[in-house]
């Protein structure tokens, strides 16, 4: 949610409110299940009073989040509520299926989603929909930060921090204030966060939709423009606001647009001056440097200065009207900032070009209102291309960080699009366009809720009672239905030559008089009235064909092309990857111009050397021309001597480059071109090219030669939108409904009657009804057989009759479940149930294989005890000629030390393994031939990596890491086990060899890190493997301190959080201490008032064992025995119970 700052839980006493801050969480940890129920489905009596009251006495609670099956109600406080603190999210960071195993919260839909995605191994999308300032934005920060959380800090590979730095980034530059949020979404964006198989973030890709173009220039009342501005005017440094002439807000007129009182008090300049602080440190975590920074405001500026450009109307002697800059001081400034030529900008926006038909160009002067409409036309243009390179870059920052070696994932998908919107008189072509999309996603999720799922019992052959819902397929076909939908008329009229706003009016009032859903207002209002699904909408038809017609001319794209700045052309540029080929094109002729330069400077000096040297003999030495033995002999024209004089050239000229050699590289390093940067794939870009299609303002610029017309705003919208929803229908769907609780943005209201009208329109009555009576659970017999075979009498050869009579076996409730033809449908309860009997016979099994594994144990112990005693007392005892037969230590030992002790030595391993991987691929790539035992190797070496951070993760997280140097190669062997049999290479593959090999591995990197230590082997490596990490991440790592046992790590607060010493809220942007263990959180300056200690993971994790002992000890403490003893009777009595 986007809450205000009012915090309510500091106190004058610190103990008395970091007690209270407990007591919430605790409270919130503990819910009732009686009464306030997490789960509308649990209501006893379901009517739309007992589902409001029920969302109220929660939300009183400041229990904001309520489940409806695995849809989440997610309820806008309007303040801060702290619930998303590091250990709550530590807390929801193990991936479950069940969403009732914890409290309802964001971070489960994100755990059950991930979750889904590894067991299942298909794609997850989150579709968050709601009003506008229900707090969808913030529900997307929340779910990013979490997803990002699955990845161990120990290997995070800078995608994470990138990614959750990028949001600050779009919200600064693609968010504003209106009537109804003041942190308002003016564009979609649809984010994939990309997953390796093992977990970890791999990647990720943001694409966006609709920016609201109109709103730069001109904003209703009591609205503002994008946050970009106010937060440079306010934050900018003096010599900032001197060079790009900032002054004050109320001095720019596309800032003043919204009629509105400006709050100038020094707590809102010093908040909007924080978020341009915020906002420089999130574009430096994502890869923008300070030059690209500085470019990014220099464009902003010259948009502000736009607007304050006047024309004056004037009139020549034939009376034609044409228009002149009033101050022309302003189009100076804004040709400084761009790079453009003054009297090219005077042009471009007084006057157009056009072609006659004998080819000559024709000049003519605008009118008033076209020259408007040029200056907002380039304003709108410059804004939107930036915002669509911003993306871009951001884009490049998330693919250039991925690992694309032997890739095989899926992506995890979160859609926050922009929320349906009704200003009253006061909706135009953007909540058109906005409510239309809302239409597609509320038609999408009733397919996924009601329709898919009610078709599906009937194919099934269940008993099953439909349930109605209202369906908005209609409305969809009067909106975008061929070719009489009011899209494709409004094509049509802005294709016309002599079409009206007002002539598009009448054809929608022809062509849809007598559609139920069309309506037009009384007394013939320039106006027509939909009914969406959330209800009526009167729309102004005010500039409906300008708006779709883009008025982005291509004089004035030439006039940008024309920038003396290659930023300014980059932005305005379409292709990404022409762009990358054009920079490498330059920096080649560049190059060339300067090494042509040296090489003619280097050639005088050498010319201007000789003729010093010529002229020095001819005094010094009379008989020069005749002397054979001349140090200089035979230069001079037409001798047949020449060679001579071109030896001594060329070693003049040798020393003259080596002089020069340095001034080059300077020269060279001015380059942009040369500099250091991000490497670019021809994939990258074509990734990015194929993201940039329908990207904007001047995608119409991409379109192919035998296009007869430009694409309109809408055309291109509806093609993005339909490939979205193709998308999303190819992925496993969770829903977050965001309910806003009033229209006022107060804080701890609750009004029933805005409430209850968005749970009607979104029909939540009915997807209550459909979950309670439904069957979430849908299994085919075959994941059924395969989940719980160890149930089954049969095991995997069980078949459905095998599975009725398990089922009946259980008595469980027949109304829960039912058997169709090809699946199982189960409740949430009867899951729960089965699962519970899985897991308890699974712990049996369990007890009984240690049980059997430490008696294995302690028999090999005392054989070799046994042993040892018994070569001691034969070599004691033994005559003396006998002799020590040395041919049994040809069997090759592994030791028991232990090797790896915590995660900074595991990320050494994976580091060290990874190097021997690429060191393979080199030697493959440079002699072109790799037998197959080489292959066979190699790809156990990978498929070990890959174990090897899924494996020791969680146990690394918990703090119990310790694994020997047999560990190792007992894992590496039934790796190389497993290669063999899926490559079908026993009888070609050397096993003993391939694991002495990986022997001599382990030794190399023992000496090392014995070398090296495990810090700087660290640090050294990951230079290698992620060269894009940036500083500020390798700098964190490195920021460990301890405090009571705690070890704090800094990190950046990128949602609320709150420090738990003062109980104050922490700044977004700012660095935190994070406990790595016990998830503590403070600021930097409370760290010396921490006085309790971290939890004792040693304690917890005895906790956790069946005899509370490591094994490594069974044997060595007094009363193991008895403790064993103890425990394996009551396995048995337990056993007997439950038979």
């Amino acid at each position: 949610m986007m809450h205000s700052m009012n915090f309510s839980w500091t106190d004058s006493n610190d103990n008395s409110a970091s007690q209270k801050l407990r007591s919430f969480i605790e409270n919130f940890l503990n819910q009732p299940g009686d009464r306030e129920y997490p789960d509308l489905c649990q209501l006893p009596d379901l009517t739309e009073r007992t589902l409001l009251e029920n969302l109220k006495a929660r939300f009183e609670k400041d229990l904001i989040y309520t489940y409806v099956g695995s849809i989440l109600i997610a309820v806008n406080p309007f303040k801060f509520i702290p619930i998303y603190q590091p250990h709550m999210n530590s807390l929801y960071q193990r991936p479950s299926d069940r969403l009732s195993d914890l409290p309802p919260h964001i971070f489960a839909i994100a755990a059950a989603s991930y979750s889904q995605m590894l067991t299942k191994q298909e794609n997850q999308t989150v579709v968050i929909s709601g009003e506008s300032g229900s707090g969808k934005t913030t529900s997307t920060t929340l779910l990013l930060q979490q997803l990002s959380s699955f990845s161990q800090y120990a290997f995070r590979s800078g995608v994470e921090d990138t990614l959750l730095s990028a949001g600050p980034v779009m919200e600064a530059f693609g968010n504003a204030k209106t009537q109804h949020n003041d942190n308002s979404s003016r564009f979609g964006k649809f984010i994939q966060v990309i997953y390796r198989e093992n977990g970890m973030v791999n990647g990720a890709i943001v694409q966006k939709y609709l920016l609201e173009k109109s709103r730069i220039v001109s904003q209703s009342v009591n609205e503002r423009n994008y946050h970009a501005f106010y937060y440079l005017i306010a934050g900018a440094t003096p010599r900032e606001k001197e060079e790009f002439h900032l002054t004050k807000v109320c001095d720019y007129f596309y800032l003043n647009q919204g009629r509105r009182q400006f709050d100038a008090s020094p707590k809102s300049c010093k908040a909007e001056a924080e978020g341009l602080n915020v906002l420089r440190k999130s574009m430096e975590i994502v890869g923008f440097s300070p030059e690209k920074q500085h470019r990014v405001f220099c464009v902003l500026s010259a948009v502000l200065h736009l607007g304050n450009i006047e024309f004056v109307r004037k009139s020549n002697y034939h009376n034609d009207d044409f228009v002149q800059i009033k101050d022309t001081d302003v189009v100076s400034l804004i040709s400084d900032l761009l790079g453009l030529k003054q009297q090219t900008l005077l042009n471009a926006l007084t006057s157009k070009r056009t072609k006659a038909a004998r080819g000559e160009m024709l000049h003519f002067s605008y009118k008033y209102h076209e020259a408007i409409a040029t200056r907002d036309a380039m304003a709108k243009c410059l804004y939107a291309a930036l915002f669509d390179w911003i993306v871009m870059r951001i884009n490049q920052a998330l693919l250039s960080e991925r690992d694309n070696r032997d890739f095989k994932g899926n992506y995890i998908g979160i859609l926050d699009i922009f929320g349906f919107e009704d200003f009253g008189g006061q909706n135009y072509f953007e909540q058109f366009c906005i409510n239309y999309a809302n239409e597609h996603l509320h038609f999408y999720f009733n397919q996924h809720v009601f329709k898919y799922e009610q078709e599906e019992y009937k194919r099934e052959g269940i008993v099953w009672k439909d349930i109605h819902f209202v369906d908005n397929i209609e409305c969809l076909k009067l909106i975008e239905e061929r070719p009489n939908g009011l899209l494709c008329i409004l094509d049509d009229q802005c294709n016309l030559s002599g079409a009206t706003n007002q002539s598009m009016l009448n054809s929608f009032a022809n062509q849809h008089r007598n559609n139920s859903l069309f309506e037009m207002p009384p007394c013939f209002k320039d106006a027509f009235i939909i009914k969406h699904y959330a209800g009526k909408v009167k729309y102004q038809i005010t500039d409906f064909r300008e708006k779709n017609s883009d008025l982005m001319r291509p004089d004035i794209v030439g006039v940008l092309k024309s920038s003396s700045l290659t930023f300014v052309r980059e932005l305005v540029g379409t292709d990404p990857l022409a762009m990358f080929r054009w920079q490498i094109l330059r920096a080649f002729f560049r190059a060339y111009f300067i090494f042509t330069k040296i090489r003619e400077a280097s050639s005088a000096r050498a010319r201007v050397a000789i003729r010093t040297l010529t002229s020095y003999y001819s005094i010094h030495s009379p008989n020069y021309n005749n002397h054979s033995r001349s140090p200089l002999p035979c230069l001079k024209h037409g001798d047949d001597r020449q060679p001579c004089a071109t030896f001594l050239k060329e070693m003049i000229l040798q020393k003259a480059d080596k002089v020069n050699q340095k001034r080059s590289n300077t020269r060279l390093n001015k380059i942009p071109s040369f500099r250091d940067r991000p490497e670019k794939s021809i994939s990258l870009l074509l990734t990015l090219k194929a993201l940039t299609t329908h990207r904007g303002p001047t995608s119409y610029l991409t379109r192919t030669a035998s296009s007869k017309r430009t694409p309109t705003v809408t055309a291109q919208f509806q093609v993005s939108l339909h490939q979205l929803l193709d998308t999303l229908s190819r992925a496993n769907p969770y829903f977050v409904r965001c309910i806003k609780t009033n229209k006022e943005k107060k804080a701890d209201h609750f009004d029933d009657v805005c409430v209850l009208l968005q749970l009607r329109y979104t029909g939540m009555l009915e997807t209550v009804r459909i979950r309670q009576s439904g069957y979430p659970v849908r299994l085919l017999y075959t994941e059924f057989v395969q989940q719980y075979r160890i149930l089954l009498k049969r095991g995997t050869k069980s078949d459905k009759s095998d599975i009725k009579a398990f089922l009946d076996r259980l008595q469980l409730n027949p109304d829960n479940y039912q058997m169709g033809m090809t699946k199982i449908f189960m409740r949430e309860t009867e899951k729960l149930n089965l699962d519970t009997i899985l897991h308890e016979e699974i712990l049996r099994r369990i007890i009984c294989l240690q049980r059997w594994v430490r008696v294995w144990f302690l028999r090999r112990s005392f054989l070799r005890k046994r042993s040892a005693l018994r070569t001691q007392a034969a070599i004691k005892n033994g005559p003396p000629n006998s002799y020590w037969n040395v041919t049994r230590t040809c069997e090759f030992t592994d030791s028991d030390d232990i090797l790896i002790t915590d995660v900074r030595e595991l990320q050494s391993m994976d580091m060290f393994v990874f190097k021997k991987i690429y060191h393979m691929d080199e030697q493959k790539r440079l002699s072109s031939k790799e037998s197959p035992v080489d292959v066979a190797f190699k790809q156990a070496l990978k498929e070990f990596r890959l174990n090897l951070l899924s494996t020791y993760s969680v146990a690394s997280s918990e703090g119990s890491l310790k694994i020997s140097y047999k560990d190792l190669t007992d894992h590496f062997e039934q790796v190389i086990l497993n290669v063999c049999q899926q490559q079908q290479a026993w009888e070609t593959f050397p096993v003993t060899m391939g694991i002495n090999a990986f022997r001599g591995y382990l030794d190399e990197f023992r000496t090392l890190a014995a070398k090296r230590g495990f810090d700087k082997f660290v640090s050294a490596n990951r230079r290698r493997e992620y060269p894009f990490m940036r500083r500020t991440n390798e700098r964190r790592m490195k920021e460990v301190v301890e405090r009571q046992g705690h070890k704090m790590f800094m990190t950046i607060a990128n949602i609320p959080i709150v420090c738990e010493i003062c109980t104050s809220l922490v700044k977004l942007g700012s660095r935190v201490l994070v406990c790595n263990d016990c998830k503590l959180t403070c600021h930097k300056k409370c760290l010396t008032k921490v006085v309790v200690s971290c939890r004792d993971n040693t304690l917890i994790q005895q906790g956790k064992k069946s005899f509370r002992c490591p094994i490594r000890e069974i044997g060595h403490k007094r009363g193991t025995f008895a403790r064993c003893a103890r425990t394996i009777d009551g396995c048995h009595r337990d056993e007997r119970t439950i038979r």
